[in-house]
């Protein structure tokens, strides 16, 4: 009798599911700072990867982070209000460094001047999924938000052209191949970069920065005669 109890018992318990949770899928840039958002300590072997989902804003649905410890993540996510407006000024401050000379990219006969340049602080910066992206004005911003993806396309298409012409590197930085009929163009963080083939891509969707930061170390190609 207590056998077949224990197995009646066993039966009326809910089953654990064989099929792991769905984990949120990251969109866009990935974590592009090499500190937590939160303590603003280096990044460790305790790093905990967040990907941001049902926000309100569509630039932030899909975005990943990164935190020093779990800790860190309770905190951001008790008042994420508190760390991303810092968290963005902080993206800004390092992706506009090597922001090519490129016009609005909703309204391109807008050319948007570099910083220092007469009409700077009016230009709109918008961090979009880890990326930066400079805007004439508030309309042209509420217009990237509605079709982010569309105008994405735009501003990458105008940095190969704003970029390709003095890009300072003859061979891919992944292979060390020499970068022929084949290389592919490639946007890391707003910064063009080019790979001897389609198989070189992923690394350099998978690392942004380091390939962005790289190009931006290279020395400049000569001017010609």
């Amino acid at each position: 009798m207590l056998a077949a109890v224990t197995l009646a018992a066993l039966l009326a318990l809910p089953t654990a599911s064989s099929e792991p949770p769905i984990q949120a899928k990251r969109e866009g840039m990935p974590y592009p700072l090499p500190t937590c958002i939160v303590s603003g300590e280096p990044l460790g072997a305790d790093t905990v990867t967040l990907i941001l989902e049902n926000q309100k804003s569509g630039a932030d649905n899909g975005r990943e982070l990164k935190f020093c410890c779990s800790k860190c993540v309770e905190r951001f996510q008790a008042n994420p209000g508190d760390y991303l407006p810092k968290f963005n000024a902080e993206i800004v401050k390092q992706q506009l460094a090597w922001y090519p000379a490129v016009s609005c990219p909703v309204m391109p006969d807008e050319k948007l001047p570099m910083p220092g340049q007469p009409g700077a602080d009016e230009v709109k910066n918008v961090v979009y999924k880890n990326r930066l992206v400079r805007l004439c004005c508030a309309k042209c911003v509420r217009r990237f938000n509605a079709n982010s993806e569309q105008f994405l396309k735009v501003l990458d298409e105008s940095i190969i052209a704003a970029s390709s012409g003095s890009y300072p590197l003859s061979t891919c930085p992944i292979s060390g191949k020499p970068l022929g009929e084949g290389a592919q163009n490639v946007i890391a963080a707003n910064r063009l970069v080019k790979v001897c083939c389609r198989g070189c891509i992923a690394a350099v969707d998978n690392d942004p920065m380091k390939y962005a930061e790289m190009v931006s170390k290279a020395p400049a190609k000569p001017a010609p005669n």
